[in-house]
């Protein structure tokens, strides 16, 4: 006998209940979650915050780690098919 919630699934929607579950199914979704959650409150507590002025200056901080972080991204996967193809001698160093 399995027991089931299906007041909340039917309100939601199935669709909407596996999306969400996919999502934060995820491991990084904590960082998002808390993302969201620091952008609410900034939101609630300052009124400066919300302005385009602000908005483009954090647009503009993100933006360089964000290219520092793919680069790293990339160079850290290619090292790593480097070195599968080299345990399967593929690649003679």
């Amino acid at each position: 006998m399995a027991v089931s919630n299906t007041t909340s699934d039917q309100s939601i929607g199935p669709k909407m209940v596996d999306g969400l579950k996919r999502v934060f199914a995820i491991r990084e979704s904590g960082v998002l979650l808390a993302l969201v959650l620091i952008f609410v409150v900034m939101c609630l507590v300052s009124t400066a915050f919300w302005t385009p002025f602000n908005l483009t200056i954090i647009l503009k901080q993100i933006s360089v780690v964000a290219i520092v972080a793919m680069g790293q991204t990339l160079v850290s996967r290619e090292r790593l098919t480097c070195l599968r193809r080299r345990s399967r001698g593929w690649w003679r160093w």
